[in-house]
């Protein structure tokens, strides 16, 4: 009777005889010879298969990874072209404003004279409201030979300014 080494719930090798074994582990013990001819053997079928599915996944892997980083990048672009039209809005309302505000200013002088006295019943002064003030203006020398400040000439100075004169 043929004993076979098994191995127990805690380690242990102990020696059955080859009956007590199931049929599962008889058969998955004897292993098949190669073949000398060449051909595959029954377990390189399945190793090959193996391969081919593991070969598959990973090529599966690769592609929804390269997918999802195409996505991300197509995403980054047209984030970045919503960011240019923005910035290209925010120009154009700044020019359109600028161009609002000349054509504001551009209203001509006889536009304004219209209105002066049209809508503010405003008219040109008469002869007897124009006076003429004569303003006598001091001579060069004599302004050298006043002594002492004038209220205009007295330079308006600040705190400030007083602090950084007592620094120089």
């Amino acid at each position: 009777m043929n004993q076979v080494l098994a191995e127990t719930k805690k380690g242990a090798y102990a020696a059955l005889p080859e009956q007590a074994l199931p049929d599962i582990e008889r058969k998955t013990k004897a292993q098949p010879q190669a073949r000398q001819d060449g051909e595959n053997t029954p377990t390189a079928v399945p190793v090959l298969k193996n391969r081919v599915k593991i070969f598959a996944l990973v090529l599966a892997m690769a592609a929804l990874f390269g997918i999802v980083i195409g996505r991300y990048a197509l995403l980054s672009e047209t984030t970045l072209e919503v960011d240019a039209l923005k910035q290209n809005l925010v120009e154009t309302q700044i020019e359109a404003e600028h161009k609002r505000l000349m054509l504001s200013m551009a209203v001509s002088l006889s536009d304004v004279q219209n209105i002066a006295r049209d809508k503010l019943s405003m008219n040109y002064p008469s002869q007897d409201q124009i006076n003429f003030i004569e303003v006598e203006l001091p001579k060069p020398e004599e302004e050298q030979k006043q002594s002492g400040p004038q209220a205009s000439e007295v330079p308006d100075t600040n705190w400030f300014d007083t602090l950084l004169g007592l620094l120089d």
